[in-house]
């Protein structure tokens, strides 16, 4: 039998969920709610909204904390989904991030430095294996032989631990590989058979699995630098417009005055944030930095 929830226990459930998760749900989805936290309720044996917000109220929520998470988050992704931005990210960006590496090692004076890439939010991992697999591709298709996997680092991250187990192992059934990996691609970069393929350990290796919450803790600091290319594909749309402005913030400074920003097919920053210039190649929407200028207040007497 479906529980019910009152307009006082979907407010107080709904502000819990967006302090651990960062993600504003409005009363519209209420039914997301009741659908996705009920087989929580029944798990711990709890007989009722109302008693589920005491249980929260009282600070006893940690023992569910991580199933309400990972009940609410949406993590709906495949391999090269939306197909445009992985053709531009290939035939755009990656020239770009060679050209770049090539300077590097040319610059005698300063240490190269890895190409750094951001999946964030990045599900069960499709997206961060579909990047490795573009450049990997790319390199070998021009013929790039003083330049590796090993000058890339793909940092991929999410806040659903679940998933996060599933992308670091990089094991896929048969459903996911058919969303996106062509013929040559599987046998190409996966080890397995029919019902459960694997991705090899050269792409592995490409890629560092991080738990992380967007709304808390993105910073120069915690990820041990900037970023070349970030990826924030289909995330904003789950947060509050608040949330989003602080999130952008955080993104723009892990950004370097050449870096791109990719978010999804639909989104923009209209009306969003001013800290981003767009780019369009061919059907992509992209984003740079924008650099933020500060002007001294000079107060007259």
């Amino acid at each position: 039998m479906e529980q019910k929830i009152s307009f006082e226990d979907f407010v107080f459930i709904r502000d819990y969920i967006h302090k651990i998760s960062g993600i504003y749900l409005d009363y519209e989805k209420e039914y997301l709610i009741r659908q996705r936290i009920e087989p929580i309720l029944k798990d711990v044996k709890v007989n009722s909204f109302a008693e589920f917000s005491n249980i929260i109220k009282d600070g006893r929520s940690m023992r569910f904390k991580e199933s309400i998470i990972s009940a609410i988050t949406t993590n709906e992704t495949s391999f090269f989904r939306d197909d445009h931005p992985f053709k531009t990210f290939y035939k755009y960006i990656i020239p770009k991030l060679i050209d770049k590496i090539r300077r590097n090692k040319e610059n005698k004076a300063k240490a190269p430095t890895k190409i750094r890439i951001w999946s964030a939010a990045c599900s069960t991992g499709q997206e961060a294996y579909s990047i490795s697999m573009l450049i990997d591709e790319y390199l070998y298709n021009n013929g790039i032989f003083n330049i590796t996997k090993n000058d890339f680092y793909i940092l991929a991250t999410d806040i659903d631990n679940p998933v996060l187990k599933t992308a670091m192992s990089g094991c896929y059934d048969k459903m996911a590989i058919s969303r996106g990996i062509s013929d040559d691609r599987l046998k190409k970069y996966f080890v397995g058979s029919e019902n459960k393929w694997e991705i090899k350990n050269e792409l592995k290796e490409m890629v560092d699995f991080q738990k992380c919450s967007l709304h808390e803790g993105i910073s120069n600091a915690r990820f041990g630098g900037t970023f070349d290319v970030i990826l924030a594909r289909n995330v904003l749309i789950y947060f509050d417009t608040k949330t989003k402005d602080e999130i952008l913030s955080r993104i723009h400074q892990l950004m370097l005055e050449d870096s791109f920003l990719i978010l999804g097919a639909t989104e923009n920053l209209y009306g969003l944030s001013n800290k981003f210039e767009s780019v369009t190649f061919e059907n992509s929407l992209l984003f740079k930095k924008k650099e933020i200028s500060y002007k001294p207040v000079i107060k007259k007497f």
